[in-house]
Protein backbone atom coordinates (compact mmCIF):
# COMPACT_ATOMS: atom_id res chain seq x y z
CA UNK A 1 0.00 0.00 0.00
CA UNK A 2 1.28 3.41 -0.71
CA UNK A 3 1.13 6.36 1.82
CA UNK A 4 0.29 9.78 0.79
CA UNK A 5 0.16 13.11 2.86
CA UNK A 6 -1.55 15.86 2.54
CA UNK A 7 -0.52 18.39 3.82
CA UNK A 8 -2.43 22.10 5.08
CA UNK A 9 -1.66 24.73 7.67
CA UNK A 10 -5.10 25.74 8.81
CA UNK A 11 -7.20 23.78 11.02
CA UNK A 12 -10.34 25.20 8.61
CA UNK A 13 -8.39 23.37 5.59
CA UNK A 14 -8.42 19.94 7.45
CA UNK A 15 -11.77 20.16 8.66
CA UNK A 16 -13.30 20.41 4.92
CA UNK A 17 -11.07 17.54 4.07
CA UNK A 18 -12.01 15.43 7.30
CA UNK A 19 -15.26 15.83 5.83
CA UNK A 20 -15.35 14.47 2.69
CA UNK A 21 -12.67 11.43 3.92
CA UNK A 22 -13.69 9.12 6.65
CA UNK A 23 -10.52 9.27 8.75
CA UNK A 24 -8.72 7.95 12.19
CA UNK A 25 -6.83 9.97 14.16
CA UNK A 26 -3.17 8.67 14.91
CA UNK A 27 -0.39 10.27 16.86
CA UNK A 28 2.41 10.30 15.25
CA UNK A 29 4.54 12.79 17.68
CA UNK A 30 3.62 12.83 21.25
CA UNK A 31 6.79 15.29 21.80
CA UNK A 32 5.11 17.65 19.26
CA UNK A 33 1.78 16.84 20.08
CA UNK A 34 1.54 16.32 16.42
CA UNK A 35 -1.80 13.78 15.36
CA UNK A 36 -2.33 13.45 11.60
CA UNK A 37 -5.92 11.59 10.38
CA UNK A 38 -5.49 8.30 8.45
CA UNK A 39 -7.56 7.40 5.73
CA UNK A 40 -7.30 3.72 4.23
CA UNK A 41 -10.10 3.02 2.41
CA UNK A 42 -8.53 2.70 -0.95
CA UNK A 43 -7.17 -0.16 -1.64
CA UNK A 44 -3.87 0.96 -2.78
CA UNK A 45 -3.70 4.33 -1.18
CA UNK A 46 -3.73 5.67 2.90
CA UNK A 47 -4.31 9.34 2.65
CA UNK A 48 -2.82 10.82 5.53
CA UNK A 49 -3.72 14.59 6.41
CA UNK A 50 -1.73 16.14 8.61
CA UNK A 51 -2.10 20.26 9.76
CA UNK A 52 1.37 21.70 10.11
CA UNK A 53 0.31 25.07 11.21
CA UNK A 54 1.80 28.15 9.43
CA UNK A 55 5.32 28.35 8.36
CA UNK A 56 8.19 27.17 6.58
CA UNK A 57 9.53 26.39 9.58
CA UNK A 58 6.34 24.28 10.87
CA UNK A 59 5.77 22.60 7.38
CA UNK A 60 9.34 21.36 7.11
CA UNK A 61 9.51 19.98 10.79
CA UNK A 62 5.39 18.18 9.95
CA UNK A 63 7.12 16.65 6.80
CA UNK A 64 10.03 14.78 8.36
CA UNK A 65 7.71 13.67 11.22
CA UNK A 66 5.27 11.91 9.24
CA UNK A 67 7.89 10.54 7.25
CA UNK A 68 9.40 8.74 10.02
CA UNK A 69 5.95 6.79 11.18
CA UNK A 70 5.04 6.48 7.50
CA UNK A 71 7.02 4.97 4.13
CA UNK A 72 5.53 8.05 1.99
CA UNK A 73 5.07 7.54 -1.10
CA UNK A 74 4.85 11.36 -1.93
CA UNK A 75 3.61 14.31 0.08
CA UNK A 76 0.77 16.56 -1.78
CA UNK A 77 0.83 20.37 -0.04
CA UNK A 78 -2.72 21.79 -0.73
CA UNK A 79 -3.87 25.66 0.55
CA UNK A 80 -3.95 29.11 -0.39
CA UNK A 81 -1.81 31.71 -1.78
CA UNK A 82 -1.53 35.05 -3.00
CA UNK A 83 -1.66 36.06 -6.63
CA UNK A 84 1.76 37.36 -8.27
CA UNK A 85 0.38 37.73 -12.02
CA UNK A 86 -2.45 40.35 -12.50
CA UNK A 87 -4.46 38.09 -14.88
CA UNK A 88 -5.13 35.35 -11.91
CA UNK A 89 -8.31 35.23 -10.29
CA UNK A 90 -9.66 34.02 -6.94
CA UNK A 91 -10.42 30.29 -6.70
CA UNK A 92 -7.77 29.94 -9.73
CA UNK A 93 -5.48 26.44 -8.43
CA UNK A 94 -1.77 26.69 -8.97
CA UNK A 95 0.42 23.58 -9.31
CA UNK A 96 3.71 24.24 -8.53
CA UNK A 97 6.36 23.01 -11.14
CA UNK A 98 8.93 24.76 -9.03
CA UNK A 99 9.14 26.41 -5.37
CA UNK A 100 11.77 29.02 -4.63
CA UNK A 101 12.24 30.85 -0.86
CA UNK A 102 11.78 33.93 -1.52
CA UNK A 103 13.45 35.56 1.62
CA UNK A 104 16.45 32.89 1.36
CA UNK A 105 19.29 35.90 0.38
CA UNK A 106 22.84 37.16 -0.03
CA UNK A 107 22.17 40.63 0.82
CA UNK A 108 25.60 41.90 -0.52
CA UNK A 109 27.04 45.51 -1.37
CA UNK A 110 25.87 45.14 -4.71
CA UNK A 111 22.29 43.65 -3.81
CA UNK A 112 20.70 40.64 -2.99
CA UNK A 113 20.72 37.58 -4.31
CA UNK A 114 18.92 34.40 -3.75
CA UNK A 115 20.40 31.42 -1.97
CA UNK A 116 19.41 27.79 -1.89
CA UNK A 117 18.26 27.07 1.63
CA UNK A 118 20.36 24.90 3.52
CA UNK A 119 23.61 25.15 1.20
CA UNK A 120 26.44 27.13 1.17
CA UNK A 121 27.09 29.95 -0.45
CA UNK A 122 29.85 32.72 -0.23
CA UNK A 123 32.69 30.27 0.01
CA UNK A 124 31.70 28.96 -3.14
CA UNK A 125 32.42 29.79 -6.48
CA UNK A 126 29.14 31.52 -8.48
CA UNK A 127 29.44 28.78 -11.08
CA UNK A 128 29.22 26.10 -7.73
CA UNK A 129 26.41 27.42 -5.87
CA UNK A 130 23.59 25.07 -5.95
CA UNK A 131 20.43 26.78 -8.09
CA UNK A 132 17.66 28.24 -5.39
CA UNK A 133 14.90 26.28 -6.76
CA UNK A 134 12.98 23.20 -5.76
CA UNK A 135 11.40 20.96 -8.83
CA UNK A 136 8.61 19.32 -8.06
CA UNK A 137 8.10 15.38 -9.51
CA UNK A 138 7.09 15.69 -13.09
CA UNK A 139 5.68 12.05 -13.20
CA UNK A 140 3.16 13.89 -10.30
CA UNK A 141 2.93 17.33 -12.29
CA UNK A 142 1.04 15.18 -15.42
CA UNK A 143 -1.09 13.19 -13.42
CA UNK A 144 -2.56 15.85 -11.32
CA UNK A 145 -3.44 18.32 -13.75
CA UNK A 146 -5.91 16.37 -15.57
CA UNK A 147 -7.38 15.00 -12.55
CA UNK A 148 -7.80 18.28 -11.49
CA UNK A 149 -9.30 19.18 -14.89
CA UNK A 150 -12.13 16.65 -14.30
CA UNK A 151 -12.98 18.09 -10.96
CA UNK A 152 -14.74 20.81 -12.05
CA UNK A 153 -13.45 23.40 -9.86
CA UNK A 154 -14.47 26.38 -10.86
CA UNK A 155 -11.53 28.96 -11.98
CA UNK A 156 -8.47 27.92 -14.35
CA UNK A 157 -5.32 25.65 -13.58
CA UNK A 158 -2.33 27.23 -13.57
CA UNK A 159 0.89 26.12 -13.17
CA UNK A 160 4.40 28.04 -12.53
CA UNK A 161 6.90 29.01 -9.88
CA UNK A 162 5.89 29.08 -6.36
CA UNK A 163 7.62 32.05 -4.64
CA UNK A 164 7.39 30.59 -0.20
CA UNK A 165 8.80 32.53 2.53
CA UNK A 166 8.02 33.64 6.29
CA UNK A 167 6.14 36.48 5.63
CA UNK A 168 2.18 36.87 4.57
CA UNK A 169 2.76 39.53 1.31
CA UNK A 170 -0.54 41.62 1.11
CA UNK A 171 1.03 44.35 -0.30
CA UNK A 172 0.73 45.22 -4.22
CA UNK A 173 4.28 46.79 -3.77
CA UNK A 174 5.49 43.90 -1.95
CA UNK A 175 4.21 41.47 -4.77
CA UNK A 176 5.64 43.40 -7.44
CA UNK A 177 9.12 43.06 -5.73
CA UNK A 178 8.86 39.46 -5.34
CA UNK A 179 8.38 39.13 -9.31
CA UNK A 180 11.02 41.74 -9.98
CA UNK A 181 13.35 39.10 -8.13
CA UNK A 182 11.79 35.62 -9.32
CA UNK A 183 10.10 36.78 -12.84
CA UNK A 184 8.78 33.24 -13.08
CA UNK A 185 6.92 33.27 -9.77
CA UNK A 186 3.14 33.16 -10.43
CA UNK A 187 2.25 32.73 -6.48
CA UNK A 188 3.14 33.58 -3.16
CA UNK A 189 2.90 31.70 0.56
CA UNK A 190 4.24 30.39 3.92
CA UNK A 191 4.74 26.43 3.55
CA UNK A 192 6.12 25.08 -0.25
CA UNK A 193 9.87 25.64 0.19
CA UNK A 194 9.75 23.90 3.83
CA UNK A 195 8.38 21.21 2.88
CA UNK A 196 10.51 21.05 -0.43
CA UNK A 197 13.29 21.01 1.43
CA UNK A 198 12.13 18.37 3.91
CA UNK A 199 10.85 16.07 0.79
CA UNK A 200 14.50 16.59 -1.36
CA UNK A 201 16.46 15.30 2.24
CA UNK A 202 14.08 12.40 2.53
CA UNK A 203 13.98 11.74 -1.58
CA UNK A 204 10.28 11.92 -1.56
CA UNK A 205 8.43 13.42 -4.48
CA UNK A 206 6.35 16.25 -3.54
CA UNK A 207 3.88 18.90 -5.31
CA UNK A 208 2.28 22.26 -3.64
CA UNK A 209 -1.54 22.91 -5.03
CA UNK A 210 -2.55 25.79 -3.96
CA UNK A 211 -6.01 28.17 -4.68
CA UNK A 212 -5.64 31.82 -5.24
CA UNK A 213 -7.24 33.97 -2.28
CA UNK A 214 -6.19 36.97 -3.00
CA UNK A 215 -5.80 39.09 -5.63
CA UNK A 216 -2.25 40.71 -7.16
CA UNK A 217 -3.89 44.20 -7.34
CA UNK A 218 -7.79 43.25 -5.19
CA UNK A 219 -10.26 45.82 -5.90
CA UNK A 220 -11.01 46.13 -2.61
CA UNK A 221 -8.03 45.00 -0.25
CA UNK A 222 -5.55 41.80 -0.09
CA UNK A 223 -6.93 41.27 3.48
CA UNK A 224 -10.56 41.34 2.69
CA UNK A 225 -10.43 39.28 -0.65
CA UNK A 226 -8.50 36.63 1.47
CA UNK A 227 -11.30 36.76 4.59
CA UNK A 228 -13.87 36.50 1.91
CA UNK A 229 -12.21 33.31 -0.29
CA UNK A 230 -10.86 31.37 2.50
CA UNK A 231 -13.47 28.99 3.47
CA UNK A 232 -14.47 28.17 -0.41
CA UNK A 233 -10.76 27.38 -0.59
CA UNK A 234 -10.83 25.46 2.17
CA UNK A 235 -13.93 23.49 0.52
CA UNK A 236 -11.68 23.30 -2.75
CA UNK A 237 -8.92 21.31 -0.95
CA UNK A 238 -11.26 18.94 -0.04
CA UNK A 239 -11.96 17.99 -3.25
CA UNK A 240 -8.11 18.08 -4.17
CA UNK A 241 -7.92 15.16 -1.77
CA UNK A 242 -10.56 13.01 -2.15
CA UNK A 243 -9.71 13.37 -6.16
CA UNK A 244 -5.89 12.72 -5.37
CA UNK A 245 -7.01 9.86 -2.61
CA UNK A 246 -9.09 8.04 -5.55
CA UNK A 247 -6.66 8.65 -8.49
CA UNK A 248 -2.98 8.44 -6.51
CA UNK A 249 -0.50 6.74 -8.63
CA UNK A 250 -0.23 2.81 -8.61
CA UNK A 251 3.41 2.83 -7.38
CA UNK A 252 4.88 5.78 -5.66
CA UNK A 253 8.32 5.44 -6.73
CA UNK A 254 6.86 5.84 -10.50
CA UNK A 255 6.53 9.23 -9.13
CA UNK A 256 10.49 10.36 -8.32
CA UNK A 257 11.26 10.28 -11.53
Amino acid sequence: MDNWLILVAMEAERQALLGRLETEEVCVHPGLGLVVDVCGRHQRNRIVICRSSVGLVSAAISTIAVAERFALSGVFLLGVGGALREEYALGDTVIGETVVQHDALFMGEEGDELMAPGELFLSLSPEDRPKPGFTASPTLISWVRPVLSGAQLGGQIRIGTIASGSSFVARPSEKQRLVDRIPSAVLVEMEAAGVALACRRLNIPFLTIKTVVDRFRPHRTISEDYRQFLSTACKKAAVIAEELGRWAPKNGRDARR
